[in-house]
């Protein structure tokens, strides 16, 4: 399952109007400046994103503290950008095939 798929499954790929195709996010206009919105299917909870990763919530957790997540709080809870879990997994991706393309050994 892709990305976008699966965060589709989890309630987060659908846009409505007025907002972004792209990110989701509604933009405002004040005088001469836009401003975008994280619109609540731009930021996923550490439990979605376990989910998501299929990894233990724990586990998920471990990777925030060695920095290979970035969160921020909402008062006690953590969340995390959608694009910053996708820019992840494809670094991920990469990082895992060889040179020509292939899985590398392990």
């Amino acid at each position: 399952m892709d990305v976008r798929a699966s965060l589709s499954a989890h309630g987060r790929g659908r846009v409505g109007p007025g907002e972004s195709a792209s990110l989701g996010a509604k933009m405002y206009v004040s005088g001469e400046r836009s401003i975008q919105v994280a619109s609540e299917r731009d930021v996923l909870t550490a439990k979605e994103v376990s989910e998501i990763l299929r990894i233990h919530l724990g586990t998920f957790y471990r990777l925030v503290r060695e920095g290979k997540f970035q969160g921020f709080r909402v008062g006690s809870e953590w969340r995390f950008r959608k694009d910053e879990l996708e820019r992840w997994m494809a670094e991920q991706t990469k990082r895992s095939r060889g040179p020509r393309g292939r899985p590398t050994k392990k």
